[in-house]
């Protein structure tokens, strides 16, 4: 395993953030085409961290990142293995592909800063959510998508684009509170949020006395594709 704190790069930590940091400056750009561009080259930064960690996942390393904010919650701890590398990769390859496209095919729209700003931060925040190493910071870049997601929704959408818009943010709000019980509860319990210490906590208990918390964790997250079925319904699209 390696550390943060033992002279490994803030790898993941700087593949969620840089593209954050950098995406205002997309506002000065008043061309779709060029904003596409800057904003592909932004993300190819984020793509390549990642794709460092994979390497260091395929040569036997597990990858954790731990920061000094409310430690005993986990707030932000990342971590990179076999299993979720994947899915970050799996994130960040594409994106580069749609901001892209992006420059040809919302041409006629307005407002290809902002539109590349909100992009950005919902592509980071799904990195963060796939690369966490708590539950707390799961959920801080879970409700971190939401935010943009639902801009970009109401503004570049197709159809009735601000209801569906609205009730995309009803629903997958109603599944971060679920999922905030559920992470109360696990934590009222065990007193951790890490996976790495839950890992260990939770292989002597029972699946039965964790059945409740398991059925509120679960829920949350699965509230997001019934938000999606609203967005088909009022034939919305980006």
């Amino acid at each position: 395993m390696l550390a943060s704190g033992s002279g490994v790069p803030v790898l993941l930590l700087s593949a969620i953030l840089t593209p954050m940091a950098l995406s205002p400056a997309f506002l000065l750009i008043r061309k779709w085409k060029l904003t596409a561009v800057v904003a592909t080259s932004v993300l190819s930064i984020s793509f390549a961290l990642l794709l460092r960690c994979t390497l260091l996942v395929a040569k036997g390393a597990h990858v954790v990142e731990v920061y000094p904010v409310e430690p005993r919650l986990g707030l932000i701890e990342l971590e990179c293995d076999g299993f979720n590398m994947v899915f970050a990769d799996t994130v960040a390859l594409p994106s580069l592909t749609v901001a892209l496209y992006s420059g040809d095919y919302m041409q006629r729209q307005s407002g290809p800063g902002f539109y590349f700003l909100l992009f950005v931060i919902y592509v980071s925040a799904m990195i963060g959510a796939v690369t966490s190493g708590s539950l707390m910071t799961f959920y801080l870049f879970f409700e971190l998508m939401l935010l943009p997601s639902t801009v970009l929704i109401a503004l570049w959408g197709t159809g009735e684009s601000r209801k569906a818009a609205y009730k995309y943010f009803l629903f997958n709000e109603t599944g971060g509170l679920i999922t905030t019980l559920g992470m109360a509860l696990l934590y009222d319990n065990f007193g951790v949020l890490s996976f790495d210490a839950l890992r260990a906590k939770l292989s002597f208990i029972s699946p039965y006395e964790l059945l409740p918390i398991a059925a509120l964790l679960s829920a949350g997250p699965m509230v997001k594709p019934v938000s999606y079925t609203h967005l088909r319904a009022h034939e919305t699209v980006l």
